[in-house]
């Protein structure tokens, strides 16, 4: 192929489809001899070609710089836009490019990708960045006007919420120690549709509701008659398989959904809210709103539902707040939550000491609870009997397994072995981490230990 002459219909369908569709099917398109590294150095060639014409003042052979295409799609009176480029790098690049009129339109959410292509040219590596820029737009005014409506409908709620009677828990001797009962569920992903036949596994909203439930309840009975003074419960993590009506994920990535999201929502809240009355029972509960990258902002509705139903109930209180990574002291222990998917793990310790510094001067045992892989890791056994801990720095990272199931991006990736668990973490009050109960799940055989 070398010396090959190519065409300008070959240059321009090179040019829109790079990085869209594989190599082998543009070769299948254009000429099935070609090879990859033969279409990714000519599309390299072509992106030089339009910078060098871009800074001149023209455009090679009439074409868009280096490729770029605006994909927009307006519906229900929202604007989303796409480009993928080695030139959009940022928001202000894509509302240029797009020339969207910011005075009709506002930013409510954007998502900037980077990668790197490379080929070899002339026995050259050359590597060249790409960048995919996604926004969504709203008509300006409205959500000022939607927050104002969601505050006052949260004012409203929390004046008509229910009214719970204090209870008065046994009184526990100073001479006794008193434990913090952690119930550890990451990643439910609930909504998730899975299906025996294609992946293994059966998974849907009914089920996931009912293994949830049974989890908290199996867990709390191997820890009755313990002087229990407060239940933790965080909850998110991808409570919910998706955040966006469309039935993606945070970032926009489509998953295969069982139902309408408000019916998945709504079924939810109402388990919870039961589980945690049945919880108050033994002892005051402490939420704690852990977001995911599949529900960032749902989880964040969802808080503010759980907030507003016990706002008049003073054994339940609900940490909502909008930062991603939250911090829970209890005795001489600091309990750390993230989901996990965003941080480098050497970096939990630092931003621990940081973000909670009274709590982390108070403590003496640290530890991060996270999830988002659904599987345990065992990469350092610095404990005995903490065989499921990575220990750096005298911080321990726990990683959770999910109790969903495997739907088909994980079955074909091959994701299918991972034990499906939750945990219970016992706290002394003094005496830091005294004990781990772990809850399993075997699917449809409904067997649970």
């Amino acid at each position: 192929m070398n010396g090959k002459t190519w065409t300008q219909s070959e240059d321009a369908f090179i040019l829109t489809h790079f990085g869209r569709i594989s190599y082998r099917e543009i070769a299948r398109r254009l000429d099935p001899s070609l090879t990859r590294h033969q279409i990714r150095g000519r599309h390299i060639r072509l992106i030089e070609r339009h910078i060098q014409g871009a800074q001149q003042g023209e455009t090679a052979r009439g074409a868009p710089i280096d490729g770029t295409a605006v994909e927009t799609s307006e519906t229900n009176n929202r604007l989303h836009c796409v480009t993928k480029s080695a030139e959009i790098k940022t928001l202000e690049d894509l509302i240029a490019y797009a020339q969207v009129d910011m005075k009709k339109w506002h930013c409510v959410r954007q998502v900037v990708n980077k990668w790197e292509v490379g080929a070899v040219v002339d026995k050259v590596v050359i590597i060249k960045p790409l960048f995919q820029v996604k926004a969504w737009f709203e008509p300006i005014g409205e959500t000022e006007r939607s927050e104002d409506i969601r505050t006052s409908l949260i004012a409203e709620m929390k004046q008509h919420s229910p009214r719970y009677a204090p209870i008065q828990y046994p009184h526990i001797q100073e001479s006794h120690e008193k434990y913090a009962v952690e119930l550890f569920i990451p990643d439910p992903h609930h909504g998730k549709l899975c299906w025996k036949p294609e992946t293994g596994d059966n998974w849907e909203s009914a089920l996931s509701e009912r293994v949830y439930s049974i989890a908290i309840d199996t867990l709390m009975q191997r820890a009755s008659g313990l002087a229990i003074d407060q239940i933790i419960l965080p909850v998110g993590n991808d409570f919910f398989h998706t955040d966006l009506a469309d039935g993606t994920t945070t970032a926009g990535t489509p998953q295969d959904s069982d139902t309408r999201w408000q019916k998945t929502f709504k079924r939810m809240r109402v388990m919870l809210v039961a589980k945690i009355e049945q919880l108050r029972t033994i002892a005051p509960v402490h939420v704690i709103v852990v977001p995911g990258n599949h529900d960032q902002a749902k989880m964040y509705y969802f808080g503010d539902a759980l907030e507003c139903w016990f706002n008049n109930c003073s054994d339940v209180s609900v940490d909502n707040g909008p930062r991603l990574r939250k911090y829970h002291g209890y005795g001489a222990s600091l309990i750390a939550y993230a989901h996990g998917d965003k941080e480098r793990p050497l970096n939990y310790p630092m931003l621990m000491a940081h973000e909670a510094k009274p709590l982390f001067a108070a403590a003496k045992y640290y530890e991060w609870h996270l999830g988002h892989l659904h599987k345990r890791e065992e990469k350092k056994r610095a404990i005995a009997d903490q065989v499921d801990t990575d220990t750096v720095d005298g911080v321990v990272l726990r990683r959770t397994p999910s109790l969903g199931g495997a739907d088909a991006w994980h079955y074909g990736k091959g994701y299918v072995h991972s034990p499906r668990e939750a945990d219970l973490f016992l706290w002394g009050k003094t005496s830091g981490p005294v004990g781990h109960f772990t809850h399993h799940y075997w699917g449809d055989s409904e067997r649970t230990a």
